[in-house]
């Protein structure tokens, strides 16, 4: 993704948002302190958040028209 659109750009944050959370959980801030289950679960987050932000503008915008301008 080398320029990504306004979704991609808010999917990213949120998938970040996701990761940051589960970082203060652990109370971690340093990456490199993880062990590899915790950063497996990190990259679950920053992925899963991704994923899933996608994935919500899709439903959210499921049957609209998108290639088309709005009619006047």
């Amino acid at each position: 993704m080398i320029d990504p659109d306004e979704k991609e750009r808010i999917a990213l944050l949120t998938g970040g948002q996701a990761g940051g959370e589960y970082l203060d959980s652990l109370g971690v801030s340093d990456l490199a302190r993880l062990d590899d289950g915790q950063w497996l679960q990190f990259l679950r987050c920053l992925v899963g958040g991704f994923q899933d932000a996608m994935q919500a503008f899709e439903q959210a915008t499921r049957g609209l028209p998108h290639d088309e301008p709005p009619l006047d």
